[in-house]
């Protein structure tokens, strides 16, 4: 998948690297298809159509970035920094397979 976003890449921005960054599926395919938007001052991305999941999804990166934010800053180290950080990705997905 990444060898094709990077030849798309080659003819200008793809705009499916919104799906790489973690956006929903909705709002990409909404973006790539010129649908109608219901975006606010202050949105991470485009919304387009429901919003709920779109906007759960903007205050959780916001959290993480904040979060990784302190972790650079706490950790001297780019190999911590990555080692914090992916301990948080592991105990995430644990968490998610015990719900």
């Amino acid at each position: 998948m990444l060898d094709e976003l990077a030849r798309r890449w080659r003819g200008g921005p793809a705009h499916e690297v919104g799906l790489f960054l973690g956006y929903p599926p909705k709002d990409v395919c909404g973006f790539c298809h010129a649908a109608p938007e219901v975006t606010q001052p202050g949105d991470r991305w485009r919304v387009f159509g429901a919003e709920g999941h779109s906007r759960r999804l903007m205050r959780r990166h916001r959290r993480l970035e904040l979060w990784a934010a302190g972790v650079c800053l706490t950790h001297a180290t780019p190999t911590e920094r990555f080692r914090r950080i992916a301990a948080l990705s592991i105990s995430r997905n644990n968490t998610r397979k015990g719900a």
